[in-house]
């Protein structure tokens, strides 16, 4: 309950400004509270001084109690709890100032006794926190050099401790005590990190069985029965397919997509689409979640999509779909999964739920650290929010941290979210104990680009970054992946009715990702090389795709998002 009412901010900031309306009265009504004006100097002083150490001890706290809820709850609002800091540490110098004659006193004391110049060193050194702590500044500073400004709090915090130490009315021993909590929080979490570096590091078990690049596990499509269609949250619903010849199923890459040719009624022509799978790699069944589409909201009288509504409303347990093999680059990396972080929102969550289930069928080792990151609206549209809550009790390797943008009355804060908002870069660095994980990103463009820029922004390598991007969805990097040595050879690719001559190095995964790095706009709908959006003639030269698309181009063009060129290439584009 309490967590609950602190995570409201509603409430939180008109408690963090009680102090000063509490001031404020006594002054007005001098009945209240029979103060003298250095008790009200003090008194706001000594609003700075815990809340000071209250910023501070809430990183140590995070670390080491993890799933305090109290703790979370305070710590969504550490902007607000420092920017007050500051707020009463100028009310109190303020008050020094007020109480000053003139200022040739003012000078004359700080150049008098150490313990006002320690003071004013305090001030000086919190301006720039006060001025920063704002997200634009992360942005333009780069989070890594906006982490070191903050730092300075620590030397604020120190020169505080000695104002008070060096103060006329004020014991060594009595600061000592106020500090005390937070030097032993401290200890104990540098004491946690340095048993973290001399733990022992278990041998990573062998990588779990893989289809191979080039080939897909069957050529065309391939007949599957629904096993079972069930019903789950936020209008998604799952399916059971079972492949109808009975034989097992091949692994595929945690994190892949099939492709389905559906034969909806009123609609000449197949329609094409692709949907992650949302369970582990099994061989008697594929699942894959699906999130009924609407009308657009800006659009009532649309349709709403066509393929989900298929799904939903026609498909039957029994029925026959057919399917293409698990194909997709965004999986996850078997060679680096003792550290990582699963960021999703929505449906976006289904890939990696995919990977967070193959970790814990491969079992969790006590070095290994998951983080699952989700975003949603409240618990009513919270995919798998019950099966996450048994994962994470279960395990305690694995951390689930969880966004809800409109939590409902009913929604439990620590249980079932931990802050109120979108998912963001910035919730994920709080969260998290240093920045050296695989990130995989899964959702909607403005989450996955605000999240993905963040990362980089942390400085966080590119290739520990990894997303994927479904229909209308780009994110462009703002810091290439480094080369490869097996990558092929650089060779010019020239798109003719955009007059623009790119070189391919093989940073990107597509021609289209190659266009988009250089600005052009390019047509393109699935990214998958389903829809044919992006289909472009090939004027002169080779190109070639890591596997077939399932639409196809014809002789003499190519599908954008899935080509890549031989050598030079010129596109008509």
């Amino acid at each position: 309950m309490l967590p609950a009412l602190i995570r409201k901010r509603s409430l939180f900031f008109p408690l963090l400004s009680l102090p000063a309306i509490y001031v404020a009265l006594s002054i007005f009504i001098p009945s209240l509270n029979e103060w003298e004006f250095s008790d009200v100097q003090n008194f706001l002083g000594n609003v700075a001084l815990y809340l000071l150490i209250l910023v501070l001890s809430l990183t140590p706290l995070t670390r080491l109690f993890p799933k305090w809820r109290l703790a979370q709850a305070l710590n969504t609002h550490r902007r607000s709890i420092g920017i007050s800091c500051y707020l009463y540490a100028v009310l109190h110098f303020c008050c020094y100032l007020i109480s000053m004659p003139a200022l040739s006193s003012m000078v004359q004391d700080i150049k008098e006794f150490t313990y006002l110049q320690l003071g004013l060193l305090a001030l000086v050194l919190l301006t720039p926190l006060f001025l920063t702590s704002n997200q634009i500044s992360v942005r333009i500073l780069g989070f890594n050099k906006w982490k070191h400004i903050h730092r300075l709090a620590y030397v604020a915090a120190a020169a505080i401790f000695l104002h008070r130490s060096f103060g006329e009315k004020i014991q060594l021993f009595q600061t000592i005590l106020i500090f005390f909590p937070l030097l032993v929080l401290e200890s104990l979490r540098i004491l946690k990190n340095i048993i973290g570096l001399f733990r022992k590091k278990k041998p990573a078990p062998a990588p779990a069985p893989s289809i191979q690049k080039e080939k897909p596990a069957w050529e065309g499509y391939r007949e599957f029965r629904v096993d079972k269609k069930t019903p789950e949250r936020g209008g998604i619903c799952s399916f059971y397919l079972k492949p109808v010849d009975g034989k097992p199923l091949p692994p595929f890459k945690p994190g892949q997509y099939l492709t389905f040719n559906f034969d909806v009624p009123g609609h000449e022509e197949p329609i094409l689409r692709c949907y992650s799978i949302s369970d582990a790699p099994n061989p008697d069944y594929y699942r894959i979640s699906v999130k009924h589409q609407p009308a657009p909201k800006n659009i009532p009288t649309a349709a709403p999509g066509i393929s989900s509504t298929h799904l939903h409303s026609t498909v039957q347990e029994g029925d026959i779909l057919s399917v293409k093999a698990p194909a997709g680059k965004f999986t996850l990396d078997d060679d680096n999964i003792r550290r990582i972080a699963l960021v999703s929102s929505g449906v976006g969550m289904t890939p990696v739920l995919s990977m967070l289930n193959h970790r814990v069928n491969q079992g969790i080792r006590d070095t290994d650290e998951i983080w699952f990151f989700h975003g949603a609206r409240t618990s009513a549209g919270h995919f798998m929010v019950e099966f996450l809550e048994k994962i994470a009790d279960k395990n305690p390797q694995i951390q689930v941290r969880v966004c809800y943008s409109r939590p409902a009355p009913e929604d439990k804060f620590g249980k079932q979210y931990h802050q109120i908002g979108r998912m963001g870069a910035e919730f994920i660095r709080h969260q998290l104990p240093d920045k050296d994980f695989d990130f995989y990103i899964c959702g909607p463009t403005p989450m996955m680009a605000e999240v993905v820029h963040g990362l980089e922004d942390w400085g966080v390598a590119p290739e520990k970054i990894h997303f994927e991007a479904f229909g209308p969805s780009t994110v462009q990097r703002r810091i290439p992946l480094p080369k490869n040595e097996n990558d092929a050879p650089a060779c010019k690719v020239t798109f003719s009715k955009s007059k623009k001559e790119l070189e391919w190095n093989g940073d990107g995964d597509s021609l289209l990702e190659l266009a988009e790095g250089a600005g052009l706009k390019m047509p393109f709908g699935c990214r998958a090389g389903v829809c044919g959006a992006c289909k472009q003639t090939v004027l002169q030269g080779e190109i070639e795709y890591d596997s077939p698309p399932a639409a196809d181009p014809g002789k003499g063009a190519c599908l954008l998002c899935q080509a890549k060129p031989k050598g030079d290439v010129t596109i008509a584009a």
